[in-house]
């Protein structure tokens, strides 16, 4: 006999419940799968795998720039650094040309040249100076050289055209000044003020009279002679009586 499958035997008939468990596990494996894909793929790209810092990077590096060549490491950026030092250069100097002659004089110490005589032709070469140099000296309350004592208008490191004028001297205001802060000698020039000759006149022989009265103070009595300096007061000890003998040290010698 031939087996013959029972009817029972059959798959189960699903129920709408059982689909719909399976419907769901189908979304969940599809999320499950977007989701890891978008993970590993972003939207901005692949990440890329960090960069392995070692040893030898380290050192080229530091040893970017040589010292002594004076040339880098790397050709293509010393090629590179070498034409954009050769473009600008030009530019370089003129600035440092500029700056220069914003806080130096204009024309050169020594020869006295101008040193903008180059530019005369250029269009913004400044033809009037903003502050004349005697516009500036004569705000200077000295009117004369401190060393040669000459004036400014005849000893001056300005040209002759150059130089301020000087004013004569108008009829000063007689003012009261203290007596104690008034200094009646002047300590740079070494002179009086007023009637110099006379005051050192003065000042010698008062110094030749100190300086005397100094000297007879300590030096009375000729060692070798062996007597004073001064005649009457040789007299005078001449004619002392000595108290242990009673008589005199020497005799005056009748002329």
């Amino acid at each position: 006999m031939s087996y013959q499958p029972h009817p029972q035997s059959h798959s189960p008939i699903q129920s709408p419940y059982d689909e719909e468990i399976i419907q769901r596990n189908k979304i969940w494996a599809e999320n499950i799968n977007r989701y890891n894909h978008e993970k590993k793929n972003l939207e901005w790209g692949k990440n890329n795998s960090p960069k392995i810092i070692t040893e030898k990077l380290m050192k080229q590096r530091d040893c970017i720039f040589n010292p002594i060549t004076q040339t880098y490491t790397d050709k293509n950026l010393d090629i590179n650094i070498r034409y954009q030092e050769k473009l600008n250069k030009n530019d370089i100097i003129i600035k440092n040309y500029d700056d220069k002659m914003r806080y130096e004089q204009t024309f050169n110490i020594i020869n006295r040249n101008d040193k903008l005589k180059v530019f005369k032709n250029h269009e913004n070469y400044p033809l009037a100076k903003a502050e004349p140099i005697r516009k500036k000296l004569e705000k200077i309350r000295i009117d004369h050289n401190i060393i040669s004592n000459f004036t400014v208008d005849k000893h001056n490191f300005c040209k002759p055209e150059d130089r301020p004028i000087v004013k004569k001297e108008q009829q000063k205001e007689s003012k009261k000044v203290n007596v104690l802060l008034y200094r009646d000698f002047d300590v740079i020039s070494n002179i009086y003020k007023v009637d110099d000759l006379e005051k050192t006149k003065v000042d010698k022989k008062i110094s030749e009279f100190e300086a005397a009265n100094k000297f007879w103070k300590s030096n009375d009595y000729n060692l070798i002679n062996g007597e004073f300096y001064d005649k009457e007061r040789n007299v005078k000890m001449k004619n002392v009586i000595d108290s242990k003998t009673s008589k005199k040290h020497y005799t005056v010698e009748e002329e």
